[in-house]
């Protein structure tokens, strides 16, 4: 986790409320960890134009309060699809579902392919598994992307799921 401070850079180990309170010296943070950005951390920190945060897990909403001059803090979720594929290939199903669905929250990028992971969880055996939440994954890549390599398969999923799991009953 960097902050830099007159032109240099610090490393904090763990990110406080009011670690930087009331600081005119900040310019750019770059938050890279998986925990909470807590209340007030950066409060008041006026000087700080760009805030860059890395797959967070909670960022309290007043964690920049006061910093008028930045536009958005902007953050990178791509760790969030790559961790939870992983996670998927090594049948972690609730954590991988928990990342996926941080991820399509978060980001405008690789949506289809986030919602088609999204199904193979909820297909998949496990104590989650939702087979009308996988067809509603399914149904939302041919609803909202008609153009997307996956819309093929999610059309297959839907059929084969319809049939073999809402229509059998």
């Amino acid at each position: 986790n960097e902050v830099s401070y007159r032109g240099i850079s610090m490393t904090l180990k763990k990110i406080q409320p009011y670690i930087c309170y009331d600081n005119d010296f900040i310019r750019n943070i770059n938050i890279d960890f998986n925990d909470t950005i807590p209340c007030y951390a950066f409060y008041n920190c006026n000087s700080v134009t760009k805030a860059k945060v890395y797959t967070p897990l909670v960022i309290d909403k007043y964690a920049f309060q006061g910093c008028s001059r930045i536009e958005a803090v902007e953050i990178d979720a791509t760790d969030l699809f790559v961790k939870a594929k992983e996670n998927f290939q090594n049948q972690n199903f609730q954590e991988a579902l928990t990342l996926i669905i941080d991820f399509l929250e978060l980001s405008n990028e690789k949506k289809d392919e986030a919602l088609f992971l999204q199904g193979q969880i909820y297909e998949s055996s496990w104590n989650g598994k939702n087979i009308k939440l996988a067809i509603e994954s399914y149904e939302n890549i041919t609803k909202n992307f008609p153009s997307s390599s996956l819309w093929d398969k999610a059309k297959k999923r839907i059929t084969y799921l319809k049939r073999f799991y809402l229509e059998a009953r």
